[in-house]
């Protein structure tokens, strides 16, 4: 899961115009070490970094944090739905 977060800070920092993750931890309000312990997976996110993330970033990384917050069932469902819900207009685009 620290992949995932890695990955999410890193398009943070470049949506941003950030360098380095000193300018991120103080963008972000919290500390350099907050910000490298999530990195090496050994806290999980506070609720409103996951929030700056979704805000600041595309709809398959906000969608994937999104559900990361959820238990994992009704996140797997909700991703097939949506999924699915993407297919049918991929479908109706390709229609037309």
């Amino acid at each position: 899961m620290n992949e995932f977060w890695n990955q999410a800070l890193d398009t943070l920092k470049d949506k941003m115009n950030l360098t380095t993750d000193v300018e991120l931890s103080s963008w972000l309000g919290m500390s350099k070490q907050m910000i490298n312990q999530i990195r090496k997976g050994q806290r999980k996110p506070p609720p409103h970094l996951v929030f700056t993330i979704i805000d600041k970033t595309g709809y398959a990384i906000s969608r994937d944090l999104l559900f990361s917050l959820l238990p994992d069932q009704l996140s797997e469902g909700l991703r097939k739905i949506d999924n699915d819900r993407t297919k049918k207009k991929a479908q109706k685009i390709e229609q037309k």
